[in-house]
């Protein structure tokens, strides 16, 4: 379930993309290699400019499995804003999983957050460059 809005602002922009993969796990003694994957939901949404989107979905899906292997799910979640707009989904995101009677599930979640550093603008250095020019023309007239 994936609960949120996105706000564009005067001229920013927001999105966000979900996708739910399944893989075959193949183990070795040393780790586990990702096979062949299957695409089990897949969603992006992106606005720009002057608009407010709610969103409001839910998810479902099915898979068949053979008894015996092991199976992956990876979600994968992001959301983008820039330019004074807003992705706001405030801890709404959630995954739920059911199992079919005689197997295990085990779970592991993490966050990756890839937030960018603010670049200035080159207004903020022509302010900076003269900001220190009248500092220097103050400690001029001063001595």
């Amino acid at each position: 379930m994936l609960n949120g809005t996105l706000t564009g602002g005067r001229s920013g922009n927001a999105g966000y993309s979900l996708g739910v993969s399944l893989y075959e796990v193949d183990t070795y003694e040393w780790g586990y290699n990702l096979g062949a994957s299957q695409a089990l939901a897949s969603d992006n949404r992106s606005i720009y400019g002057r608009q407010k989107v709610s969103v409001n979905d839910t998810f479902e899906t099915e898979f068949d499995f053979e008894y015996g292997k092991t199976y992956a799910i990876v979600a994968n979640f992001g959301v983008s804003a820039s330019d004074g707009g807003i992705a706001d989904f405030s801890h709404t995101a959630s995954f739920a999983m059911s199992a079919a009677e005689g197997t295990t599930l085990v779970s592991s979640a993490g966050i990756n957050y890839g937030i960018a550093a603010a670049v200035p603008e080159p207004e903020t250095y022509a302010m900076l460059l003269a900001g220190l020019g009248m500092l220097s023309l103050i400690a001029r007239r001063r001595n």
